[in-house]
């Protein structure tokens, strides 16, 4: 979402920046638009130290990738909810088997002692 903001930021305030480099009277230019070009600099800076390649920038397909990110997201959160659940229910039905178990294991060894060889 940060390098959607800061590509629709360099796209927005290259103009100022193409201005300001072609100017007769640079400072003039800049004390004029000074917080679009350091905006745009500001902008061109982030999106260079990420690996963006700034000649072919195109703010729709990175709205296209965020958005598929996104619901990728959703789908992934939503396993994960019910992947959790299932193993709190997996949980729950171990921990009753082995109570179940336990419970009759002295019953077996008991019955077990009572019986006579047979011959």
């Amino acid at each position: 979402r940060e390098m959607l903001k800061y590509a629709k930021q360099y796209q927005k305030n290259k103009i100022y920046d193409d201005h300001y480099k072609s100017s007769k009277d640079p400072d003039r230019y800049f004390r004029k638009y000074e917080s679009q070009i350091i905006l745009f600099a500001g902008a061109e800076h982030i999106l260079q130290e990420n690996g963006m390649d700034l000649k072919h920038l195109n703010t729709n397909k990175l709205q296209e990738q965020l958005s598929d990110l996104i619901s990728q997201k959703k789908s992934l959160n939503t396993q994960y909810v019910s992947f959790k659940q299932e193993i709190k229910e997996l949980e729950l039905i171990h921990q009753n088997l082995s109570k179940y178990l336990k419970q009759d294991a002295p019953e077996i060894q008991r019955s077990s002692h009572n019986k006579l060889p047979s011959l």
